[in-house]
């Protein structure tokens, strides 16, 4: 694996800010450290990068140890490109001399042979002359990305990188990131609290919770195949229904029996809360389920409505916009699951 991290432990004082972590990363792969604040996440990245020793645990890049309780190399020896989260660019430096910044081991014209193949990669040839304050802060973020890979390091660290734009900006610019670090073939890990981030950018996502690292999987499986409960509300949009195990492939709950693959660690009579998202929940006029609409969100393309049951429990439900609905109109739905997520019950 091209990086990997073995029961990496970092704690300040009493307080333990990583503990446990073991991921891989093959070449190639653009991994994300996801979840809220203070869990963890940037100070792993910061174990990476070399900025914070181990506690205990081991990290490998390229089959190098990096870090362990008694070894921890400088981070200038790490062969690592950072992309930080203000951008850290020079003001007194050109776009093209800040690109060219990490090659002082180059002789002059190599310097800025390479900075030139970094600044098209980016798309920014034509700002290399100018200064950071002359240019946007989505340009900002490409020159460091440029910056980071004109090195050809064996690891691209990104911490928090969207994290000062806009929306729209964030978005359109994680794709572009995506594609810049694919074109090069560059092993990336980011952090971000940002799961539209995570998911747009990413190969694989662990999400995080108090320093440990509950699940590393592909985004698909997060969503779909939570391992723990807090994967499971974290990641997404859904509600918890209340139920109990029928059979190996049945669920009763309020709305009716609901089929489905039930996990193999369930038995008939288990009580169980059952993750329902809004695309388990399809807006059907002819459906004899007719539920309440207590909340909308506009999204453009469709509403997020949410719908009140009989007990108070909640669904929700998202439903093209050509359907708009009022609150407290009553609009029928029918549940389609294709694989059954549930937890024990409260638990």
């Amino acid at each position: 694996m091209w990086l990997e991290m073995r029961g990496v432990e970092r704690r300040f004082g009493r307080t333990v800010a990583v503990s446990g972590l073991d991921l891989t990363l093959p070449q190639g792969a653009i991994g994300c450290l996801l979840g809220p604040s203070g869990c963890g996440k940037t100070t792993a990245l910061r174990c990476v990068a070399g900025f914070e020793p181990v506690d205990s645990g081991e990290i490998f890049a390229r089959g190098r140890l990096l870090s362990s309780r008694d070894v921890t190399a400088p981070p200038a020896t790490r062969n690592i490109g950072m992309v930080f989260q203000d951008y850290a660019l020079f003001p007194h430096l050109t776009v093209l001399d800040n690109v060219a910044f990490g090659l002082h081991r180059d002789a002059r014209a190599a310097r800025e042979r390479r900075a030139l193949e970094m600044l098209a990669l980016v798309r920014l040839e034509d700002c290399r002359a100018r200064y950071p304050h002359e240019i946007s802060g989505g340009q900002q973020q490409r020159v460091a990305l440029a910056r980071a890979l004109a090195p050809q390091p064996d690891l691209v660290l990104l911490d928090e990188p969207f994290s000062n734009l806009d929306i729209d900006l964030r978005g359109r610019l994680s794709l572009e990131v995506r594609e810049i670090l694919k074109q090069v073939n560059a092993t990336a890990l980011l952090v971000t609290h940002d799961q539209n981030e995570a998911f747009a950018m990413a190969d694989l996502v662990g999400v995080m919770q108090n320093g440990r690292l509950e699940q590393w999987d592909a985004p698909y499986d997060l969503y779909h195949r939570p391992a723990t409960r807090f994967v499971a509300d974290f990641i997404g949009q859904g509600v918890f229904l209340p139920g109990e195990v029928l059979s190996a492939g049945t669920v009763g709950t309020e709305l009716g029996v609901l089929a489905g693959d039930v996990p193999a660690a369930f038995r008939p009579g288990d009580r169980i809360d059952l993750l329902l998202r809004p695309d388990d929940v399809l807006y059907d006029e002819t459906s004899p389920l007719t539920l309440q609409v207590t909340q909308k969100a506009f999204r453009g393309a469709d509403f997020l409505y949410t719908l009140a049951l009989p007990s108070g429990a909640v669904l929700l439900t998202l439903v093209p916009s050509h359907f708009d609905h009022s609150l407290g109109d009553r609009i029928g739905v029918r549940i389609e699951l294709d694989h059954i997520v549930a937890f024990p019950r409260g638990g």
